[in-house]
């Protein structure tokens, strides 16, 4: 039976984020309105936290690629393995929270969310490659089939670390450039 990790991920994040709305929302007192503006500083924070994890992501991968080139047993390439795993998870929920402000994202921020979900649900499919391989064929980790997989999923996770990590930057300018037009009056 095969298990979605990054469909569990989705799930948890999204109960989670059921778990910490659903008291406020049987509030008797009024809440405050929450305004597109904050959503969209709400999801440039989570862009931020998604491109650290994806970075610690692609330098997980990239460990995990030297392995298949090193005569390490294969407990300690499922111990890598279940940190990759961990933090495709994180990303899955860090997701999950972008998806629920997408309604308010300024465009660029929707662009980004649009383009994490396919890399990010390819990681998912290839850890669960590589969690069943190494569990059904523990004693062939050193052959070209598994060093594959390893290769292909480095380059999906350094590929999901440089995205983010260009939206944050264009996030970075966009409010810098939007702070001199103020600064200097300019309409």
């Amino acid at each position: 039976m095969k298990t979605n990790y990054f469909s569990a991920a989705i799930l948890g994040g999204a109960a989670l984020l059921l778990s910490a709305v659903l008291p406020f929302s049987s509030l008797a007192s009024p809440v405050e309105a929450v305004t597109p503006r904050d959503s969209q500083a709400e999801l440039s924070r989570l862009l931020k936290q998604a491109q650290v994890t994806a970075g610690q992501l692609a330098s997980s991968t990239d460990q995990l690629n030297s392995y298949s080139r090193s005569n390490l047993t294969w407990q300690t390439h499922a111990e890598k393995v279940d940190e990759v795993k961990s933090q495709v998870n994180t990303l899955g929920r860090n997701l999950t929270e972008m998806e629920a402000l997408q309604a308010d994202a300024a465009p660029w921020q929707d662009d980004a969310i649009r383009s994490i979900r396919p890399l990010l649900e390819q990681i998912a499919d290839s850890t669960e490659s590589v969690i069943l391989y190494i569990r059904e064929n523990p004693r062939l980790i050193n052959f070209a089939e598994y060093e594959d997989m390893l290769a292909d999923k480095h380059e999906l996770a350094s590929e999901l670390a440089t995205l983010t990590k260009d939206y944050v930057k264009y996030g970075e300018s966009k409010d810098k450039l939007e702070q001199l037009h103020t600064e200097l009056d300019l309409t």
